[in-house]
């Protein structure tokens, strides 16, 4: 998922216009491993949402600081208006 984009901003590929910094969009683990922001992950997830995805958006989601999950909320908001999670406070 992060094959899109350049040094400095990520790319979604779904919606070409959506762009974050790099440094905002790959997070990394203790042991310096790299991953997508969860909240980047959800949004590409709930293009075709299967009961996996809303386990994962149900786990996580609770557990996104305050700036990630208002960036969610508004993604979903903006390019899936009639998706589920935009009834789930984040």
């Amino acid at each position: 998922m992060l094959e899109a984009g350049t040094r400095q901003e990520w790319w979604c590929r779904r919606h070409p216009e959506l762009t974050v910094p790099m440094e905002r969009a790959v997070r990394r683990t203790d042991q310096g491993v790299p991953y997508m922001a969860p909240e980047l992950q959800l949004l590409m997830k709930a293009h075709g949402t299967r009961p996996k995805d809303d386990a994962d958006f149900l786990a996580i989601a609770p557990l996104l600081d305050p700036v990630a999950a208002e960036w969610l909320n508004q993604a979903l908001r903006r390019y899936y208006p009639s998706h589920p999670w935009c009834a789930h406070p984040t």
